[in-house]
């Protein structure tokens, strides 16, 4: 059981680089300067340890996208204010002070580039379409922030939290992406694996034999 959840988080690294990659590139695009974004850790997380980790009552601002349909869930890009502030900086110039209305826009745009890039690499590992819907903001303390975007529903155990750090031009900001998924996500994974890895012996085995006939 261990490797198969070491291989889980190997998987979950996987994605949030390849996902943070893609995100890196697009942004750059769009604000013609040089972005990279890198994912220093990942892991499995209650939503008692997401909030201790983070502080529950710190101020938060999330890009928020809702998954929906058989695979559903949230996808949050998470950043404390003055993180926030930095990275909108950053991206727009050094003459921000608060998050106005562009300010919001930007950061927007930047989750909504981030969390889509992350959807898109699940929806290729599970192999199954993921349909999202128009990211949203909350500004508010951590706990309210979470228990206002479930609504009430109860979350899947194993939620997935990613620090996740932006470079541009050489300055930098950090945050967090939080995975909420409302289905069984881990079992899911663990059926990819098991998958993947008898497809692999039956490859090699076919190999195998083909080699013993010449």
């Amino acid at each position: 059981m261990k490797g198969v959840e070491l291989d889980q988080l190997d998987i979950l690294r996987e994605l949030s680089t390849i996902g943070a990659g893609n995100a890196a590139g697009a942004i750059s695009k769009m604000v013609g300067k040089r972005v990279d974004i890198s994912v220093p850790s990942t892991y499995w997380a209650r939503m008692e340890e997401v909030t201790r980790a983070i502080g529950i009552s710190q101020l938060m601002v999330g890009v928020i996208v809702r998954i929906d349909e058989k695979k559903a869930g949230h996808v949050i890009l998470l950043l404390e204010e003055d993180d926030a502030l930095s990275l909108v900086r950053l991206l727009t110039g050094p003459g921000v002070k608060e998050l106005g209305d562009l300010e919001r826009s930007a950061l927007m745009e930047v989750g909504n580039i981030l969390t889509g890039t992350f959807i898109g690499a699940l929806s290729r590992f599970l192999r199954t379409s993921i349909k999202i819907n128009p990211p949203f903001m909350r500004v508010s303390p951590l706990l309210a922030l979470l228990n206002d975007t479930l609504g009430g529903r109860k979350s899947n155990e194993n939620l997935w939290l990613a620090t996740v750090k932006f470079l541009v031009d050489g300055g930098t900001s950090k945050g967090y992406i939080l995975f909420i998924p409302l289905f069984d996500f881990r079992g899911d994974a663990m059926e990819r694996i098991a998958t993947d890895r008898t497809n692999a012996r039956s490859r090699e085995l076919q190999r195998t034999e083909q080699t013993q006939d010449r």
